[in-house]
């Protein structure tokens, strides 16, 4: 099965530099001097029918993609497929090809989809001895089946990943192959003035590698308290102390951890965002939020801890009186102003395939790396469904065709990544009891594994009807 939960941001999206690669519109006056926006993956501009269209495109041929994957291998191992689906629900569209078992459709819900081999389900009506079903074939035969489907989203991200690059990568893109981490710009009136100079070469922060810039940033978001930045300059190996603050785009005012009182910035307000839909105003000072009072930016930063992911209270001092307002105002990355070196740019076609094949990779290790983040922060706010797939597809197709490619590029190794994680009723889960087979040479209880299985795509659907409606409406 094909599922639809990925990561919200691509890597770079919020990034340690003052460049926006994607933008929403804003209210007032115009972002001050070295400010950063948070990624329109959440509120993007008006889209018109072309974006719409794009959006269903993209999601439709990452997941088509992954079912054909699992499709081919299993007719090239003889398997009977009864039924590939595009979609859930009631079926709008089916076609069965003359001397063909296998019922094609298109149903109602399309962001799912799902290929139906014989025998899979222990419960249908088969005969035990038809050679053409799925637990009648090798192991070997069976693991690559299953393992076919995300495989195809691997195959379908190197060569995507091809075509952006002999076409030009967009920079925010472009920060998970750039190695070293050269310096390029340092921002005026932003941490790392005065402290990191154009040229240097970033080797770690906080004593952990940083082998490019995607790494970097990865490092750095979430930081509001003092790093360590360890650079290469001159031949000689340096250890710079720099204190990252929220981005300007934030909703509240961030010229310092210590900034009192803690107002709404002026460019701080998407227009049908959280804090809009919730009436927060410019120049409103936060008085509270989650019931402890505040009066800096770092203790509203501490009290937001302990909400991450989800709406927080705020009350703030608006004139005489105080409102009391309910929104998530997401987690503010920490932002140091230096960009990488290199700014993107076409590649010739012998890197472009090289790095069409290093490209999937980085993104699938850094996507772990997010999740295992997840875990150990408890933090769900960067866990998104397909509402969050479009919007990021749709901002990206309004930036142009690279963004657009790029961000397919992301959307399909996290479609494969996600896939292959142990877990009950995705592909990785099967492996599971697949390996359990190897290696005891005996099956696991085929009513078992189906029970199991079940309760994993009720809960994997629970969790997309969470998280979609968690992207809609805040």
């Amino acid at each position: 099965m094909a599922g639809s939960i990925a990561a919200r941001t691509p890597p770079g999206a919020w990034s340690s530099d003052t460049r926006r690669p994607f933008r929403g519109r804003r209210r007032r006056a115009p972002p001050r001097r070295g400010s950063t926006r948070p990624p329109t993956c959440y509120h993007v501009p008006h889209m018109g029918p072309l974006e719409i269209v794009l959006i269903i495109v993209g999601i439709s041929v990452l997941v088509i993609v992954h079912e054909t994957g699992h499709y081919l291998a299993a007719r090239a191992f003889g398997m009977r497929v009864l039924r590939y689906s595009i979609g859930f629900g009631p079926t709008l569209f089916k076609y069965k090809p003359k001397d063909s078992p296998t019922t094609f459709q298109v149903a109602a819900i399309p962001f799912l989809a799902y290929v139906q081999i014989a025998g899979m389900n222990p419960h249908e009506d088969v005969d035990p001895d038809d050679p053409e079903l799925f637990p009648n074939k090798s192991a070997l035969a069976r693991i690559v089946t299953i393992a076919a489907g995300p495989f195809a989203n691997y195959v379908a991200a190197c060569l995507i990943a091809f075509f952006v690059g002999i076409t030009g990568w967009p920079s925010w893109a472009e920060s998970v192959l750039v190695e070293p981490v050269v310096v390029g710009e340092v921002s005026e009136g932003m941490p790392a003035e005065g402290v990191v100079q154009s040229g240097d070469v970033i080797l770690a922060v906080n004593g952990e590698e940083t082998s490019n810039f995607a790494a970097l940033k990865e490092a750095t978001v979430g930081h509001l308290d003092e790093i360590t930045y360890t650079v290469e300059r001159d031949g000689q190996v340096l250890d710079l102390a720099i204190t990252p603050r929220p981005p300007n785009g934030w909703p509240f005012l961030a010229e310092g951890l210590d900034t009192s009182p803690v107002e709404v910035a002026e460019d701080g307000i998407f227009e049908g965002g959280p804090a809009d839909e919730a009436g927060l105003q410019v120049g409103d000072v936060v008085v509270e939020a989650n019931g402890t009072a505040v009066a800096t930016l770092k203790e509203l930063h501490d009290a937001l801890l302990t909400n991450r992911g989800e709406a927080s209270s705020f009350v703030v001092q608006r004139g005489d009186e105080r409102v009391e307002l309910s929104f998530d105002p997401g987690t503010p990355p920490g932002v140091v102003g230096v960009a990488q070196a290199h700014q993107g740019g076409a590649y010739g076609v012998g890197e472009a395939a090289k790095t069409a094949l290093v490209y999937p990779w980085r993104l699938t290790v850094l996507q772990l790396k997010g999740i295992a983040k997840m875990f150990r922060d408890r933090d769900t706010s960067q866990l998104g469904g397909p509402v969050a797939m479009g919007k990021m597809i749709g901002a990206a197709a309004q930036n142009g065709a690279s963004h657009y490619f790029a961000v397919l590029v992301l959307l399909s190794v996290a479609l494969g990544m996600f896939n292959l994680l142990p877990f009950p009723a995705l592909d990785g889960g099967r492996l599971v009891f697949l390996g359990y087979e190897v290696i005891t040479r005996r099956r696991p209880n085929e009513r078992f594994e189906a029970m199991v299985h079940t309760v994993g795509i009720v809960f994997l659907l629970g969790v997309i009807v969470l998280v979609t409606i968690r992207d809609i409406f805040g």
